[in-house]
């Protein structure tokens, strides 16, 4: 498939999941599961009753939001402006990262199409997600310098303080994800260094706070699969003593995130779509940039792109933490939604890529004796 092929396809797939989104905002009801409007249902009833959901402040901080801006009771208006948002985040990054003069990933067009629909599904009503939109622009916009990394940074910790606490975790790993020589790390060192980290983070907090490091997954599916509301979850897969049974669960989870095997498995369309989109999502932020010896990303002048090293470090420190409380696949899919334009930075930059120059002489060994060979 040539250049121009490849690029109407992505056009294609994006433009009309794009249109697509709209429908899916409009006519909700009609296309979308009622379980997927279960936190739109609760921050709706929150707003109007001004009461909040015991344990749980954050629903009613975003009720409030909603009902300090007089739309509490308008979900179309809201879902159209928030899909809209959304949207125009999406087509800025793939507009401004895709490179005419090479080919793009096949994968380029049906990933941008997996993020509109699910932002339409997941932000095309009331949501917390949708507040992770700033934490994204900011990553799109600042420079990759340690006032920029900071001003990130703070993006990450103000959105854990009103919505969702662990967020000050992502913005720790961001800062051990964000250094040199992670971004400039082969596939094998940037898997090896996250899983570390997961087995890390978990027995740190098995430690703590005195309980099994899976046990946030453990409690938020307690009963649900008893009930059968959980098709997706994903279950502990090895006992024994804790903190280490917890961390070698939470590590196999990690594991299933970047390749979602078990979510495949259940052989459903719906999964068999989504799964190996999100594998080669993840496949693709793990090979790029790889050591010196590989290609490199660059923006043309040499230097690996700002934005390249912002999202690697926020996707790369987002499903280190979703490993340790992500109680199924499907909540995993949806607080990962708003971070796709991020996802689609990487896709797209993997094309723009550079060799290292050849140096211009180099020893050669034939029969012990080294021979200086110009070239």
């Amino acid at each position: 498939m040539d250049h121009r092929a490849r690029f109407a396809l992505a056009d294609l797939c994006i433009a009309a999941s794009a249109l697509f989104g709209y429908v899916i905002v409009v006519f909700r009801d009609s296309l979308v599961p009622a379980h997927y409007s279960f936190d739109a249902g609760t921050i709706q009833r929150l707003g109007r009753s001004g009461l909040e959901v015991f344990g749980d402040a954050s629903y009613g901080r975003v009720a409030t939001i909603y009902r300090t801006l007089g739309v509490i009771d308008d979900r179309l208006f809201v879902g159209l402006v928030q899909y809209t948002a959304f949207l125009l985040t999406v087509g800025l990054v793939y507009l401004r990262y895709r490179d005419r003069s090479r080919p793009p990933s096949l994968v380029v067009g049906p990933v941008g199409a997996l993020a509109l629909i699910f932002g339409a599904v997941y932000m095309g009503t009331f949501s917390k997600d949708v507040f992770v939109l700033p934490v994204v622009l900011v990553a799109l916009t600042v420079r990759a310098t340690v006032p920029g990394r900071l001003l990130a940074a703070s993006a990450m910790i103000v959105y854990g303080a009103m919505f969702r606490e662990y967020w000050f975790l992502v913005a720790a790993l961001y800062f051990v994800f964000g250094l040199e020589s992670f971004i400039r790390a082969n596939w094998r060192r940037k898997l090896v260094v996250t899983a570390i980290s997961v087995v890390v983070v978990s027995v740190v907090f098995g430690i703590y706070y005195g309980v099994a490091p899976d046990s946030l997954r453990a409690t938020a599916n307690a009963g649900r699969l008893d009930l059968g509301h959980a098709e997706s979850a994903i279950t502990s897969y090895v006992g024994g003593p804790e903190p280490f049974a917890g961390a070698v669960n939470n590590l196999l989870a990690f594991l299933f995130l970047l390749i979602p095997l078990p979510l495949i498995l259940k052989g459903s369309i719906h999964y068999l779509l989504v799964g190996p989109l999100l594998a080669a999502l993840w496949c693709r932020a793990l090979v790029l940039q790889g050591a010196t010896s590989a290609p490199r990303v660059t923006d043309g002048a040499g230097r690996e792109p700002d934005q390249v090293r912002h999202s690697m470090a926020v996707l790369f420190a987002f499903v280190v933490v979703q490993s340790l409380f992500e109680p199924d696949y499907g909540s995993a899919v949806r607080h990962l939604t708003p971070l796709l334009p991020l996802a689609l930075v990487l896709l797209l930059q993997t094309r723009r890529v550079e060799s290292p120059p050849r140096p211009r002489s180099h020893l050669l060994t034939r029969k012990g004796v080294a021979v200086n060979a110009q070239r």
